[in-house]
C-alpha cells in the first residue's frame, strides 16, 4: 500500500523491467504445466511469487531510506516476538534434556516441538530469525542514538535465540554466511564491535540449551539420524 501510493512511478518503472516480466512468465508457464499435471500443486509456484514480490518490493524501498529503515525494524521485532514465543513453549523442556549424539538430540528436538503449533517449520522459523538478525546487526551497526541501540541489542539477542533454539542447521549456516557477507562487503572495523559480539556470544551460550549445540556441532553427520527430521514432518 504504501509503495503504491509513494512510489507509483517507481513502480511502474520496475514493472516495464526486463526482470519483472521474465517472472511474470516464468510464473504463467509453471501455473499453466501445473494446472494440467494429475496431482496439482501450487506451493511452490506461490513460494516462487512471493519471493519476486518480495525483491520488486525491497527494490522500490531501497529507494525510500525511512520506509527501509521501517521495514528492516519490522522484521527484527518480528523475530524476536517469535523467539520469545519460542521461549515460552519448547524451551523448559530442551533444558531439562541431555544428548550425546546427533541421533539423540534430533530426537529430543521431536519430543520437545511435539505440541507446538509450528512444529513442522522449524528450519523457516530458524532462518527467519538469523534473517531478523542480520537486518538487527546491520541496524545496530549504522544507529547513531544510544538508547535506540540498546533496544536494537535486547531485539537481536531474542532473534539470535531464535536461530538456535529450534536447533536448526540451516539457519544457523543462512546466519554466519549472511554475517560474513555484510562484514566483507561493509569493510567494518571489528574492534569497536569485541565487546557487544562478546556479550552476545556469551549470552547466546548459555540461555540456548545444551542438546541444541550438540545437534548443530553434528552440522557434517547429516547420515547419522535415521528418523524424521524437520524437512519432514514431525510426524504423521
Amino acid at each position: 500500500v504504501y509503495v503504491a501510493f509513494t512510489r507509483a512511478e517507481a513502480m511502474l518503472k520496475i514493472a516495464r523491467s526486463r526482470f519483472f516480466l521474465v517472472i511474470v512468465m516464468f510464473t504463467a508457464v509453471c501455473v499453466l504445466m501445473e494446472s494440467i499435471h494429475q496431482n496439482q500443486n501450487y506451493e511452490y509456484i506461490v513460494r516462487f511469487i512471493n519471493m519476486g514480490l518480495g525483491i520488486f518490493t525491497v527494490s522500490l524501498l531501497c529507494r525510500d531510506k525511512q520506509a527501509l529503515e521501517v521495514t528492516i525494524n519490522a522484521f527484527l521485532i518480528c523475530s524476536a516476538a517469535n523467539s520469545v514465543y519460542l521461549i515460552s513453549g519448547p524451551f523448559n523442556y530442551l533444558r531439562t534434556y541431555s544428548a550425546e549424539g546427533f541421533n539423540d538430540s534430533s530426537k529430543a528436538r521431536i519430543q520437545a516441538f511435539s505440541e507446538f503449533s509450528m512444529r513442522d517449520y522449524l528450519n523457516d522459523i530458524s532462518i527467519f530469525s538469523a534473517l531478523g538478525s542480520i537486518f538487527g546487526i546491520i541496524s545496530f551497526v549504522y544507529e547513531k542514538i544510544r538508547w535506540k541501540k540498546v533496544v536494537i541489542a535486547m531485539l537481536i539477542l531474542l532473534s539470535l535465540i531464535g536461530i538456535f533454539l529450534p536447533a536448526s542447521r540451516t539457519g544457523a549456516l543462512i546466519f554466519f554466511v549472511g554475517l560474513f557477507m555484510f562484514g566483507y562487503k561493509s569493510k567494518l572495523k571489528l574492534k569497536p564491535l569485541i565487546v557487544p559480539i562478546l556479550i552476545f556470544t556469551v549470552a547466546v551460550i548459555l540461555i540456548v540449551p545444551d542438546v541444541v549445540w550438540v545437534r548443530i556441532g553434528y552440522i557434517a553427520q547429516i547420515g547419522e539420524i535415521h528418523g524424521e527430521d524437520s524437512r519432514t514432518k514431525l510426524y504423521q
